[in-house]
């Protein structure tokens, strides 16, 4: 939700303000969509699930900080 927010929000930015940049604005979302969230979302989900799973507040707490 917090990724479809943000291309909405760079769009109407884009379309607003930029026009000219309406492109760049969406092919840099494109981008990010495509390159960088599938790099990130194997590495950073099985490490953060666990601990945030987990029961206790203070294995969470020393887990995330």
């Amino acid at each position: 939700a917090p990724l479809l927010l943000l291309l909405s929000e760079t769009i109407d930015l884009a379309q607003n303000k930029y026009k000219p940049f309406k492109f760049v604005a969406l092919i840099k979302a494109g981008y990010y969509v495509c390159r960088v969230r599938p790099s990130v979302r194997p590495s950073v989900r099985p490490s953060v699930r666990p601990s945030v799973d987990t029961s206790n507040p203070n294995n969470v707490i020393k887990n995330i900080y």
